[in-house]
């Protein structure tokens, strides 16, 4: 997965293993590839730091090592536009974010528990935000949105559509009336009409390939037809498997 989006240049980008030693820095120019082939030690990063301003916020995500690394930068390029949209009035930094990478687990039981203090910012999947709202996890986001709107004079929401692909897309057809369409609730990132999320990224669960052309070309087919992934490719399996 690439970033698609062109980071703004300027902003400090650090990577941390777990003794808090420098792993490696990261520029903005590095986020749109942001992978473990250009990166190789990004499973060693258990956190970054962004910014050097003195008010500090911690956000969490599951985007632990090389198979999530294309995420993880997406995540850094939001962070890093934060950091310098929001700078001073004499261009330094008003913000650190400390960025923590752990796993999808992590999110669901090491959140806001006796054991993890509570993030300022958590990054979860869509068919989680009803669970956590319930929870009482994280917090409605409705007066935020309010105080954007009328600093923007537009509908944050209304940019929610981007992320609402065509394949989750329902069509209701009444009796003698015309069809509309809806989305299903966890694309509206509410619970009980309250709004509890920001959408950050799409992804793809199912992938085609052409059989006859990778025959041609001689590439080696995936599960279940090729056995060159593993037998437990399905526990292991990582888009750079993918390559060629």
């Amino acid at each position: 997965m690439n970033n698609t989006v062109t980071p703004i240049p300027g902003v400090s980008i650090v990577a941390y293993d777990n003794k808090d030693q420098v792993v490696y820095t990261v520029t903005a120019a590095d986020l749109p590839t942001y992978n473990g082939i250009n990166f190789p030690k990004v499973d060693s990063v258990q956190y970054y730091l962004i910014g050097n301003g003195t008010t500090r916020l911690e956000a969490r995500s599951p985007f632990l090592g090389m198979a999530k690394a294309g995420v993880a930068g997406v995540a850094l390029t939001v962070i890093n536009d934060f950091i310098y949209v929001n700078r001073n009035a004499d261009k330094t930094d008003q913000y650190t974010v400390k960025l923590v990478v752990g796993t999808w687990d992590d999110m669901v039981t090491n959140v806001c528990t006796p054991g993890s203090s509570c993030p300022d910012i958590v990054f979860i999947g869509s068919t989680q935000v009803a669970g956590q709202a319930a929870n009482q996890t994280i917090v409605q986001l409705d007066s935020f949105f309010d105080e954007y709107t009328k600093i923007n004079s537009w509908l944050l929401k209304d940019a929610f559509s981007k992320v609402r692909v065509a394949r989750n897309l329902q069509i209701t057809c009444l009796p003698y009336a015309r069809c509309v369409h809806s989305y299903p609730k966890y694309l509206q990132f509410t619970y009980y009409d309250y709004t509890y999320g920001v959408p950050l990224t799409t992804d793809m669960r199912l992938l085609y390939y052409n059989t006859t052309t990778f025959n041609k070309l001689g590439l080696t087919h995936p599960p279940p037809v090729g056995t060159t992934w593993g037998d437990e490719w399905w526990s292991t399996w990582n888009w750079y498997e993918l390559r060629p």
